[in-house]
């Protein structure tokens, strides 16, 4: 008996693997077939994507949610040593943010977020406020910077948060409702696994209205 429970125990984690294996082929079959799709498009680089989601938002114009979904698995799946690569990651945030907010999904955070003590670096590229540490709480209604910032078991809801991809440390946090203005410079630091984290965060194929960082650092 015991050795029939032991075969039992093995098989089932075989299963459990398998399954696993399974899921991780069909994600990277997705991201594929996603790529192909786009890839049918003319806007073909990463630098057309960025042109077309820019154009998009100038004009407020709405791509089509299966489009937009394409365009993130896609970029997912090329090199994050592509030319501009974050770039266009940070455009496909913006984009999606503006979409969410025109579709009246929520109350607009551009209207309702302000200034809020230590966590707003003036006009957001400004450094004079830095390595400021929150644990725990809600950021609500704020007009928040990420740069230098270090966020622990903390709630943004409601709130503007920018980021020009500095160094940051975010540990179980998470953004509801929130509106994103990214901006990644041709100077900007080098890239790190925080700021990759948090970016590529933004883009998984979800509802960017409910975005949770688990672990940074």
């Amino acid at each position: 008996m015991d050795g029939l429970i032991q075969q039992v125990a093995i098989l089932q984690g075989c299963i459990q693997q398998a399954e696993i294996d399974r899921q991780k082929l069909a994600e990277r079959l997705e991201q594929n077939e996603a790529l192909a799709r786009v890839r049918k498009d003319p806007d073909d680089t990463l630098d057309g994507i960025r042109k077309t989601l820019q154009v998009a938002e100038a004009t407020e114009r709405e791509i089509p949610y299966g489009k937009l979904v394409d365009i993130k698995l896609a970029v997912r799946s090329l090199p994050v040593s592509a030319a501009d690569y974050w770039k266009t990651v940070a455009e496909i945030i913006n984009y999606e943010s503006f979409l969410n907010q025109t579709r009246n999904h929520a109350p607009n955070p551009a209207k309702v977020s302000k200034p809020c003590l230590s966590y707003t670096n003036g006009n957001g590229s400004d450094v004079s406020i830095r390595n400021n540490s929150l644990v725990g709480g809600t950021l609500l209604n704020c007009v928040v910077d990420l740069d230098t910032h270090s966020y622990e078991n903390v709630v943004f809801q409601d709130s503007v948060v920018r980021y020009h991809g500095g160094p940051v440390s975010l540990r179980n946090v998470l953004f509801l409702n929130c509106a994103f203005r990214v901006e990644i410079a041709a100077d900007a630091p080098p890239v790190s696994p925080e700021r990759d984290k948090l970016l590529l965060a933004l883009i998984e194929p979800i509802d960017q209205r409910r975005v949770r960082v688990s672990n940074q650092n």
